[in-house]
């Protein structure tokens, strides 16, 4: 393989090794019934944000000195606050299955409508074949996963909010994407884990005081602890360390889309491990999935690198 080669696939590369690990985390938090959502999703956070801007302290207090970063920080850091607290809710009311597919699903299409807004960039034709093979692939995977839940008890209200999801999270994406480009263009060279550091330190104190309001597990429940660690530092800090490092690469429109190798991951695991079963329509939806990303993936993205 080339040395052009390896650099064009390296945003993409890590994007997905993102969604994977991210993958990961509903069979860990499966592990935690006895504890709410809203706070397995706001102490994991909080903890990735400590330990990502303890890791790049320099970089992070470089970063948050500048003026000029804030608006953009905050932007960001209060967009990925809300998702996190918008997708556990939104499941909660709508089902894991309803809810998860709707967030997720429909981050992409968010992120490329406000890059098409506000940078004026339209999609090039082969991502919107890859977008529609992709989402076509989710709803058949999520729709043959045999024992989910059906709707929860408000499906308009579930939904609505997983659609906030979604749009918090595009707002997340595009905001990091840009924040990183501009660190390159006044020569300040930030590293992506300063960027995502930074970000995720301003959500600790409101997610910590939303976790405490939906109670934390007693102190000596080690068995809980060590899974919110877990999720706190692999699927989350390392996830998202990634994915930062992806969107310096890749358009934030492709970095979305490569993210639904997430449910991918998370639907095998559940057949392997929680005994929760994929009919042929699923497993048909995880191959399509896979042709989907593939197509956004292999090409080379050094043209959608660049946000306008």
């Amino acid at each position: 393989m080339t040395g052009a080669a390896r650099v064009g696939f390296a945003g993409p590369g890590a994007v997905l090794i993102a969604a994977a690990v991210w993958g990961t985390s509903g069979t860990a938090a499966a592990l935690l019934p006895q504890v709410s959502p809203l706070t397995v999703g706001s102490l994991t956070l909080a903890v990735s944000g400590v330990v990502l801007a303890a890791t790049a302290a320099r970089g992070v207090g470089g970063l948050l000195r500048q003026r000029s970063a804030w608006p953009l920080l905050i932007v960001s850091a209060g967009a990925l606050a809300i998702y996190i607290l918008a997708f556990f809710a939104g499941m909660a009311l709508a089902g894991v299955a309803l809810g998860t597919v709707v967030a997720i699903a429909s981050s992409p299409l968010f992120v490329q409508a406000i890059e098409t807004a506000v940078g004026r960039s339209w999609p090039a034709p082969r991502w919107l074949v890859a977008a529609v093979v992709t989402l076509i692939g989710v709803v058949l995977l999520v729709g043959g996963r045999v024992g989910e839940d059906g709707p929860g008890s408000s499906l308009v209200g579930g939904v609505s909010l997983a659609l906030i999801a979604g749009l918090a999270y595009a707002v997340f994406t595009v905001g990091t994407a840009r924040l990183l480009r501009r660190a390159d263009v006044h020569g300040v060279g930030v590293p992506d884990r300063a960027v995502i550091g930074a970000v995720q330190l301003l959500t600790v104190v409101p997610l910590l005081v939303v976790a405490i309001i939906a109670g934390v597990p007693k102190v000596d429940d080690v068995a809980a602890w060590g899974v919110l660690l877990y999720i706190g530092l692999v699927p989350t800090a390392v996830g998202y360390l990634l994915y930062t490092r992806g969107l310096a690469r890749v358009s934030a429109a492709t970095a979305a889309l490569l993210t639904l190798l997430e449910p991918v991951v998370a639907a095998v695991l559940a057949a392997v491990l929680l005994d929760q079963r994929l009919s042929v329509v699923g497993w048909t939806g995880i191959v399509v999935t896979l042709l989907g990303l593939a197509l956004a993936a292999l090409p080379a993205q050094r043209r959608a690198a660049t946000i306008r």
